[in-house]
């Protein structure tokens, strides 16, 4: 009877960790729909989302960050400097608001792989590829970059015990992958015509 109480336990305890991700996504997509933007100043609002989140990433020293523990403060604060909320609330934008972005979110951009990091996703597998550059559209970018940046906040999260579930995370690999997507989607709204005025 206890172990049936304990998986009991463990299955609500998952299940209440998936809700308060799910929850937590829409309180941040909620928050950018009150705002009503126009199409154009979404797209600012992410291009300057993306650049703040790239100065960061850029300041990383690469030695460090492949040998520290996820669950660190130091991680923890790190990766809580990055932010994912215009990124997600694209992700879940209307229709009608996606009209406007359409164009950019289905154009392809190219992305660095001088590190043999870059990861892509085929048939449900993270493979490491090959080639110097790949192509991905910005929403399938934008996707990655929400996606990876959310796991490893859910992951710094963990104690010592939770983590011994699981395999090496690589958090320099991780790292590169998202920050090469967020130079990939800057260099492609760089041409935007929302955005070359501010374009830096």
């Amino acid at each position: 009877m206890s172990d049936v109480l304990a998986m009991t336990n463990s299955a609500l305890t998952t299940a209440g960790s998936v809700l308060g991700f799910v929850d937590r996504v829409m309180m941040k997509v909620d928050s950018i729909k009150a705002k009503q933007l126009s199409a154009d100043n979404y797209l600012r609002a992410y291009y300057l989302e993306v650049i703040s989140n790239m100065e960061v990433l850029n300041c990383i020293n690469e030695k460090n960050i492949a040998s520290v523990h996820i669950n660190t403060e130091a991680f923890r604060s790190f990766i809580d400097k990055i932010d994912t909320q215009i990124g997600f609330s694209i992700l879940f934008a209307e229709e009608k608001d996606r009209q406007g972005l359409f164009d950019f979110l289905k154009a392809k951009g190219r992305i660095n792989n001088s590190h043999k990091k870059i990861v892509k996703n085929r048939n449900g597998v993270e493979v490491l590829e090959t080639k110097k550059t790949i192509y991905e559209n910005v929403l399938q970018a934008i996707s990655f970059t929400v996606v990876k940046i959310e796991f490893l906040k859910r992951f710094s999260q963990c104690n010592d015990e939770e983590l011994s579930l699981y395999g090496r995370i690589q958090i320099d690999r991780r790292i590169i992958n998202i920050r090469e997507r967020f130079v990939m989607i800057k260099h492609v709204m760089d041409d935007l015509k929302a955005i070359k005025e501010l374009a830096r």
